[in-house]
Order: C-alpha cells, then structure tokens, then sequence
C-alpha cells in the first residue's frame, strides 16, 4: 500500500509540475512575442500584480509541500473506489468519466468559490487570490494553502471517487483541469482552446472579469450555477456596456 501511494503522490505532483511548466512557457512565449493579440482582453488598469517572483514561489511551494501532505490524504479517500491495478481503461470509458468529472467538479467549485467570498473566508483565505487584479497563467494557484485544498482538491478528486475511475483517468482529468485553470486565468481567449465551446461558457473573460471586479462568475467549466443562482448579473451588465 505505501509503495502505490508513493506512486499516485509522485506521478501527480510530476503531471502537477509538468503541465504548469508546459502551459506557463506557452502563454510566456505568446505574450513575449506579442502573438494572438486580438484574442488578448486584458486592458491595462490601475492596480498592481504582485511580484512574478512571489506568485512562482507561492506555486512551488502548492506544488512541492502542500501536494506532499495532500494527496497522501486524498490517496486514502480515493483508495475506497478508484482502481490503481489493472490494465488501462477504455477509450469509452474515458470519454464518459471526464465530462461527468466536469459536472462535479464545476458544481462543487462554485458553492465552495462562493463560500469563499463570505467574508470571513475572503478575508483569511481568498483575499490572497485577489491580489491579481489582471491574472496570469501562473496565478491559478496563488493561493493560500487551506484555499488550494479547497478549490484545487475536493472539486478535482470528487469525481474519481464517486464514479470509481481508473487511476490513468484521474491523472488525464487532473491535466484537463489545470490547462482549463490556467486558460482561465491567462487574459487570452484563443480560438483554439476547446474550454471557450462548452455550452454556458463564453470564454476565459468570465473569470478574468471575476478577477478585475470581484463579483460574480463563481463557477469554473461552466457559467450555468450563475446563470442558475443571478450571480453573473453584474458580467452580463458589463458585457452590455
């Protein structure tokens, strides 16, 4: 047992840290060489980001400390239906565990974003995510440690467990869900981002705008919890404007 918990906890922060170094050195490339402009929405405004320093630090440490005392946790929790032996699973089965993982993962991830902006909650733990008034790729887990659990996993892992996953397919969902995370924050809506096509999502500027203003567009896949709940009133005013 220890030996695959040492497998599950080593192979996700190696897909954690791989695809935040593939996708960061992506948006970084395009916006060094000034590419996709037109796809670019981020107006210059009055407010500071804080230091690109800081936020790779803040990562790091998400990544490298707070995944180590995580994920063995999680590995308990998932142990109970996910399936760690046996061959890979179907392409079929595949392709009907991850939309469903989108469901939950986006329905937790709003109550539990929402709840969030309570006060209390803002004010120990979400506020430091609001530091980035214009967010970057890289911001996606600037947060506080308690946050990350929070939003990066109980939403992520919910899915696999309910559904009894195979281990092959968390991994492949955990990869889907940090490039939606990253698209979401990058100031970019590119053409080619297949996140940009999901029913009750008109692109990453609803969490951009989430960011700028600080109200609202609480969801993550989707905009249909807002919809639902008139918490994107406030975008759809600024949208008409």
């Amino acid at each position: 047992m220890m030996e695959e918990m040492l497998w599950f906890v080593f192979v996700s922060i190696g897909l954690h840290f791989g695809m935040v170094c593939l996708l960061s050195g992506f948006y970084g490339f395009i916006d060094h060489f000034s590419l996709f402009q037109d796809s670019k929405f981020q107006k210059k405004s009055g407010h500071s980001n804080p230091n690109l320093t800081d936020c790779v630090v803040v990562l790091f440490k998400n990544i490298f400390i707070y995944d180590l005392i995580g994920l063995p946790i999680i590995y308990l929790a998932l142990k109970q239906r996910v399936t760690f032996t046996g061959p890979f699973p179907t392409w079929p089965e595949i392709l009907v565990h991850i939309p469903l993982c989108v469901i939950v993962e986006d329905t937790l991830f709003y109550w539990i974003h929402r709840l969030l902006h309570t006060p209390f909650l803002y004010k120990h733990l979400h506020k430091m995510h609001h530091q980035f008034h214009q967010p970057i790729a890289l911001s996606f887990q600037y947060t506080h440690p308690i946050e990350n659990f929070m939003t990066a996993g109980i939403p992520l892992f919910a899915g696999p467990l309910l559904l009894g996953s195979h281990v092959y397919t968390v991994w492949l969902w955990m990869c889907v869900r940090i490039t939606e995370s990253m698209d979401g924050h990058s100031g970019y809506d590119l053409w080619f981002m297949p996140f940009r096509y999901f029913p009750f999502r008109p692109g990453a500027q609803v969490h951009d705008y989430h960011h700028s203003h600080n109200v609202g567009n609480y969801g993550s896949f989707f905009t249909l919890w807002d919809k639902l709940c008139g918490t994107d009133h406030s975008f759809k005013a600024y949208k008409k404007n």
